[in-house]
């Protein structure tokens, strides 16, 4: 009876900790890309893209041959991490843990 009640518990852990990871995950999978085609971007162009979007308060740095963007949109925020030599989002991929 202690196993089982254990199991339980370490069952509804794993599927609250994996929960949280999928809905922080929607932001970056439910979004469209913003460049359909495979080309550089600049800070300019990743911002003018973002606005067209609906989005505003746009920061953006650089870090290893990428753009990462904040932006606010329908108050909330949302981080964008795309390669600046292709256009294309690495948002899924990038760690930014040194």
């Amino acid at each position: 009876m202690d196993r089982t009640v254990m199991w339980a518990f370490i069952g509804v852990g794993a599927l609250a900790a994996a929960s949280v990871v999928f809905h922080d995950l929607g932001d970056i999978t439910d979004r469209r890309p913003l460049f359909s085609e495979t080309q550089p971007v600049d800070e300019q162009q990743l911002h003018d893209r973002l606005m067209a979007q609906g989005y505003s308060t746009v920061q953006i740095t650089e870090d290893q041959g990428r753009l990462i963007a904040t932006a606010l949109k329908n108050g909330k925020k949302s981080r964008f991490v795309i390669d600046s030599k292709t256009g294309q989002d690495d948002s899924l991929f990038y760690d930014d843990d040194d």
